[in-house]
């Protein structure tokens, strides 16, 4: 016992300012009343805040700026198509190039859900059109980019295929730092 305590006496301690803390705010009993509701944030549980394919598809938002009908707006449709079987690729296959959590980091910032969520509800995707050519002449070499604070990402709609889609964000996040692929 006695090494037990001395081990946890500082956590203890801390725990008790904490406690202290919430108690003097009101916070305390509003946690105690609802305790199922607090349980996720005072429980460790990598479920509760793993990402999962249906969650995020739940957050993407296409946002498709030209007339139905218009080749622009099919160029996007069918590069959202695309940046979809990705996600699919990044979820399903443990060894792909990009697993689900370092795309999520990508994405959002956060490898994993954070406790108080997103700040946003939804995630929206844009089309970049008419990316013309690179400086050196050469065709376009557009890389999709991401805003995690605003939450968007936005797509070249060159970029046609789940294996283009792949290998541009592959390029993207070693250009980017702090992605474990740079």
């Amino acid at each position: 016992r006695s090494l037990f305590m001395k081990e946890k006496h500082l956590m203890l301690h801390l725990l008790s300012q904490i406690s202290k803390g919430m108690e003097a705010f009101g916070a305390l009993t509003v946690i105690r009343e609802n305790f199922e509701l607090f349980r996720p944030v005072f429980t460790p549980s990598m479920e509760t805040y793993t990402w999962t394919r249906e969650l995020l598809l739940e957050k993407l938002e296409a946002q498709y700026e030209n007339e139905i009908g218009s080749n622009k707006r099919n160029n996007a449709i069918n590069t959202y198509k695309s940046f979809l079987d990705f996600v699919d690729e990044c979820f399903q296959n443990e060894s792909t190039l990009i697993p689900a959590p370092i795309l999520m980091k990508f994405l959002t910032g956060c490898e994993t859900i954070p406790p108080v969520g997103l700040p946003a509800d939804k995630m929206k995707i844009y089309f970049k059109h008419d990316c013309g050519l690179s400086p050196n002449g050469t065709a376009c070499a557009c890389l999709p980019t991401v805003s995690t604070c605003a939450l968007y990402v936005k797509i070249p709609v060159h970029i046609q295929t789940e294996e283009q889609m792949m290998e541009s964000f592959v390029s993207a996040m070693k250009k980017g730092s702090g992605f474990q692929l740079s």
